[in-house]
């Protein structure tokens, strides 16, 4: 009775999913990049770690690169991500505050087996007045300004 208490409970926790998650704050954006400037809660040193909208130098589509991959202990990098724009509220005007949400699906290929990782990303940014001068022509109104990001992944098991 006891040994197959202990064959049922393995085989519980055997098709039980197991799922590895990260999370991660970004910087300031650069030409092509946003920093990432920490990962599980940890500032990240050594490396450039990064969230890249249009590919690491500009010539493709979302790839993000992490300092730590959950699964293996060594960097994560993701060339093939998708973004979703799931919410995007905020209306321009003193004062305002616009929140962009987004869905992502970053597939990775490892040595021995491929997982999708899974999660979202969160963009905030701030209402500011500006004016531009062109000439004697001025065109003075509000306009977006990145504030900060952050986001978080998951792979998921079966």
């Amino acid at each position: 009775m006891l040994m197959t208490m202990k064959i049922l409970l393995l085989c519980l926790l055997a098709s039980t999913a197991m799922a590895q998650s990260t999370s991660f704050t970004l910087g300031t954006p650069t030409a092509d990049c946003i920093a990432v400037t920490s990962q599980d809660g940890i500032p990240t040193t050594g490396g450039d770690p990064a969230y890249c909208p249009d590919g690491f130098f500009g010539d493709s589509g979302l790839q993000i690169w992490l300092l730590h991959d959950p699964l293996t202990g060594e960097s994560l990098t993701m060339y093939s991500c998708t973004s979703v724009v799931e919410s995007d509220t905020g209306v321009l005007a003193a004062g305002a505050v616009r929140t962009v949400v987004s869905s992502l699906a970053c597939p990775v290929n490892y040595p021995n087996f491929s997982v999708t990782w899974t999660g979202g990303t969160t963009f905030t940014y701030n209402a500011v007045y500006q004016s531009k001068c062109v000439g004697r022509f001025c065109h003075r109104g509000y306009v977006w300004v990145y504030s900060s990001a952050s986001g978080q992944l998951s792979a998921v098991f079966d």
